[in-house]
Formats: structure tokens, sequence, C-alpha cells
């Protein structure tokens, strides 16, 4: 079980500290990828969803990519007076098109009471150096159109629009 934050910090001058994930920090990654999973649900899907039978499938999917090697997927944590505050993970996903390799931003999560204090820029800033260490030339990310804030943190971090899945019911 995780540890709520203390409060919201004043300023976003504090320090934190970004590690690889522990198993204690499970609980919390498992939610922030819940969270994240579920704001990228289209509506003319989430209709039909059972949030509780979409978290489990999400978690089992999450589990099995930490176990998988040659996907080479990392997660990391940020720390903030011994509490996890936000996390980023990030793996190789190939280009289906060009075959080329790239970094993958897989998920990405920072608790609602520490947003906008910079977190979110120091794990983009981590996830970039480490890909770039691995000779990664780009990295990629799946996003929903309806999620703004991330489309918006993406933009603000130089992404572009590539991609696009749509969804419609049938009659």
């Amino acid at each position: 079980m995780t540890s709520k934050p203390v409060g919201k910090p004043k300023s976003a001058n504090f320090e934190i500290t970004i590690r690889p994930m522990r198993k204690s920090d499970l609980p919390f990654v498992h939610n922030g990828v819940c969270e994240t999973n579920w704001q990228d649900i289209p509506s003319t899907l989430k209709k039909y969803a059972k949030r509780d039978e979409c978290d489990k499938r999400i978690i089992e999917e999450f589990n099995a990519f930490l176990k998988t090697r040659n996907y080479k997927f990392k997660v990391f944590v940020a720390i903030h007076h011994k509490t996890p505050v936000g996390f980023i993970s990030f793996g190789e996903l190939k280009n289906h098109i060009t075959g080329l390799p790239g970094g993958s931003l897989l998920d990405f999560w920072v608790e609602p009471e520490y947003r906008k204090l910079g977190i979110g820029t120091k794990l983009f800033n981590y996830a970039a150096e480490k890909l770039l260490e691995r000779g990664y030339t780009h990295w990629g990310v799946m996003v929903s159109p309806s999620n703004k804030a991330s489309l918006h943190l993406l933009e603000k971090r130089g992404f572009s629009k590539g991609y696009l899945s749509m969804y419609r019911e049938l009659d």
C-alpha cells in the first residue's frame, strides 16, 4: 500500500529523486496506469466498458510487460520525501512502416496533487536522456485525441501528431 502525498509543495523548486520502480511502488504505478488508460478510452467505447474489468486487464498487461526482457520495458518513479509522486515508463517499439527501432513512451502519470510543479518535465527529460544513452534517435507515444492535457504536454515537449485511430458505433 502506498502512502498518499502529504500536501502539495508550495514551489516547483522542491527536490525529487527519479529511480527505477521497486516492487513497493507497484500499487502506486498500477493506479496511475489504470487512470491514464481509462482516460484514453474513446467515449464511444467507454460506455460499453466496465471500469473494474478494464483496470484488471490493464494491470495484467502491465505486469506481463514487466516480465518481457526483449521489450526493454522500463519504469522510473519520481520520489518526493520517500513518497511516489509520478512515474514514466518507456521501452522500444519498431516503426511498423520503416522498421526502425525507436523509443516508446508507454505510460506517464503524476499524482494530481503534484501536477504543474515540473515533475512531468523532469520525468520526460530523464526518459529522453536514457533513450539517447541507448542510441535511439526518436521516440513516440500513443495518446487519445480527447486527452487534451496529455496532448498539450506532448506538443510542449516537441512531439508532433502522427497516426490517428478512429472509432464509430455500428448501427
